[in-house]
């Protein structure tokens, strides 16, 4: 599936941001840029993500879903369930669901030089917080090296 990108968003009068040219449906490990370790669905996806690993194995890597225009779900390898931002966005991301509805939906925002960053339903960033060390969450409204991803196929 070839995907071509043609909607632009505005998210403040300095700031354009625009979706990859290139998501399609497959599989990737995160990287995180604010300590360069990977995103880990940790004890078999049943403790929050966070970036804590060197190297992308089963619980580190996901399917990219493209569900709609920039909108993306995250399904993890650890135990086959989307990635959830718990509570609205207002806790820390978790696979633990079985279908994908708008906590599971991410819209996915191109910053250049293969990094990424991801908006969850509250529309704020998911962000690797003190320096990867903490659960990922969404809880920014800009974004630094702490809210930016590598997408590394697998």
């Amino acid at each position: 599936m070839e995907i071509e990108w043609i909607r632009f968003y505005q998210i403040s009068s300095s700031t354009t941001v625009r979706p990859p040219p290139d998501i399609t449906q497959r599989v990737i490990a995160l990287r995180s840029n604010a300590n360069g370790k990977f995103i880990c669905a940790d004890n078999a996806g049943n403790s929050p993500l966070i970036a804590n690993r060197d190297a992308p194995s089963t619980w580190e890597t996901f399917d990219l879903i493209t569900l709609n225009g920039d909108n993306v779900a995250l399904k993890s390898h650890a135990n086959g369930q989307y990635v959830c931002a718990e509570n609205a966005g207002n806790s820390s991301l978790i696979a633990n669901r079985t279908s994908i509805s708008s906590w599971e939906t991410f819209r996915i925002v191109d910053h250049g030089n293969g990094k990424v960053a991801f908006i969850a339903v509250n529309g704020k960033y998911v962000c690797a917080d003190n320096f990867g060390n903490s659960e990922l969450a969404a809880n920014r409204t800009t974004v630094d090296s702490w809210e930016t991803f590598d997408l590394v196929p697998q």
